[in-house]
């Protein structure tokens, strides 16, 4: 049996600035889950979308599982771990939050713990360093 993986980034567009992450839902366009497979997952943003990102800049990242339902359920805590390969580049914490460190090209990677197949997903990110403070 071949395994195929999904990668999919679904980006929000600037938000009012008054709205913090916390507060927005992680989503996934109704197209997109039209289409999407059962189990797979997705990486999005969660809350204001900032590309690319500049030493010292946050952004929380969130992943959906789709589910046989179509609608997919958004992964939190225990049911993922996050990982950045390069530190010096990006963090990631526990929870999907993603801090700029210096100017360079990574990717943060996202395991499922509690999905049906033990599927991994990754965003790429770039980091610039500020043209003017």
């Amino acid at each position: 049996m071949t395994k195929r993986l999904l990668l999919v980034l679904v980006a929000s567009l600037p938000l009012c600035s008054a709205i913090s992450a916390e507060t927005l839902p992680c989503r996934l366009s109704p197209s997109l889950a039209k289409v999407l497979p059962p189990s797979q997952i997705v990486v999005s943003w969660q809350g204001p979308f900032r590309w690319p990102l500049h030493p010292g800049d946050t952004q929380q990242l969130c992943v959906l599982e789709q589910t046989d339902t179509k609608v997919p359920r958004p992964l939190k805590g225990s049911d993922v771990t996050w990982f950045s390969p390069y530190p010096d580049i990006a963090t990631v914490d526990s929870n999907g939050l993603v801090t700029a460190i210096g100017p360079g090209k990574t990717v943060v990677v996202v395991k499922c713990k509690t999905c049906a197949w033990p599927w991994s997903a990754f965003h790429e990110l770039y980091v610039e360093q500020k043209l003017f403070p």
